[in-house]
């Protein structure tokens, strides 16, 4: 077989791309859930995402800066808190009062898991009941994050994986090119030494011939000397 690597990596790599997306499913759509929070339950929007955490804290770091002007604090060059803070900040969408917000976001097996939450003061957390309108406009600047970031985030990791699949084609053909070229060079190589094989053996019929002429001829040159001495 001349070409020993086959294409067949890349449909490898394309199964594995396929599979990370459908065995590790996320949940898009905000749940209500509760979060253990400075030793007391409180309500908040759970999200489980594919991206690792520190893209994720970025990215929606990023996002409520652009969009609703206030900055979350804990993640930065030189910070990767579990849970990012923004303190008696105004989000006209949610509240014309200040109010603390909070999102946590932990790795868990399949990406992260992000949990998003906020209170008025120090013990008055909005949850569905008390503070239904809040927690729906919560709820609805979750869903706008997810669904700007999703489609960006999966077309960037749809890019890569054409980058390397293209990369990788590359290599294979290069490899596949030495590969052939070596395997010229063998059949070359085979050619040769059957030849030399050839001369070789002609050769060694040659000398044992040769021996056996030069005994008989050292044979024949004594007896013509001793027929000469008696002249």
């Amino acid at each position: 077989m001349k070409t020993i690597i086959t294409k067949s990596s890349l449909l490898f790599i394309g199964i594995l791309f396929i599979g990370s997306l459908g065995i590790n499913a996320q949940s898009v759509k905000p749940q209500d859930a509760t979060i253990l929070f400075e030793n007391n339950v409180r309500p908040c929007l759970l999200v489980s995402l594919d991206p690792e955490p520190k893209t994720l804290k970025q990215a929606w770091k990023e996002y409520l800066e652009d969009n609703y002007n206030f900055k979350l604090e804990g993640i930065s060059l030189f910070q990767n808190k579990d849970i990012l803070s923004a303190e008696n900040v105004k989000i006209d969408k949610i509240s014309p009062y200040g109010m603390n917000f909070y999102t946590q976001i932990l790795e868990n097996e399949n990406g992260s898991e992000m949990k998003v939450f906020a209170s008025f003061g120090i013990d008055e957390f909005i949850d569905k009941t008390n503070k239904p309108t809040e927690y729906k406009l919560m709820n609805e600047i979750l869903e706008s994050f997810l669904k700007v970031y999703l489609p960006k985030y999966y077309t960037n990791e749809v890019n890569d994986t054409k980058k390397r699949v293209t990369d990788l084609t590359l290599e294979i053909n290069k490899l596949n090119d030495e590969i052939n070229n070596d395997h010229g060079k063998i059949e070359t190589l085979k050619k040769e030494i059957e030849e030399l094989t050839k001369k070789t053996e002609m050769n060694q019929n040659a000398l044992e011939l040769n021996k056996k002429k030069l005994i008989t001829r050292e044979e024949k040159l004594s007896r013509i000397k001793n027929q000469l001495n008696n002249l």
